[in-house]
């Protein structure tokens, strides 16, 4: 199945999304633990290098929503892949920097976040 690109994912994932980004501790419920992603470790003043990490709840911070109407220096896409999968990416405008989301529905038909790769710079 290909994965598709779109503005708008489902509205039942459009509701989790909007309460995993105003209730901490449904949040935290939300996340698969320890949650794998990927950060970036300065190596200079020049160059990063970028590491897989496994977050944990202990040093989680809330994820906020950003309001993109007021925000034009991001652009946030969504891409679809099958009925269960849906990547998140915002990225600033002007710059190839950003970070990625994985959301995926559990076999209980709930949205849990399993992948979460900070601010950082995107190669292409």
């Amino acid at each position: 199945m290909k994965p598709q690109k779109t503005d708008q994912p489902p509205p039942a994932f459009m509701d989790f999304y909007q309460k995993f980004h105003t209730d901490s501790l449904y949040q935290m419920a939300h996340i698969t633990w320890p949650l794998k992603g990927q950060t970036d470790q300065k190596v200079d003043s020049l160059r990063t290098v970028k590491l897989l990490i496994e977050w944990q709840p202990e040093t989680w911070h809330m994820q906020h929503t950003v309001d993109f109407s007021t925000s034009p220096d991001f652009i946030r896409e969504f891409e679809l892949v099958g009925d269960a999968l849906i990547i998140e990416r915002i990225r600033y405008r002007a710059a190839d920097y950003g970070q990625e989301r994985r959301f995926f529905q559990n076999e209980n038909g709930e949205w849990e976040l399993i992948y979460y790769a900070d601010m950082q710079e995107i190669k292409k």
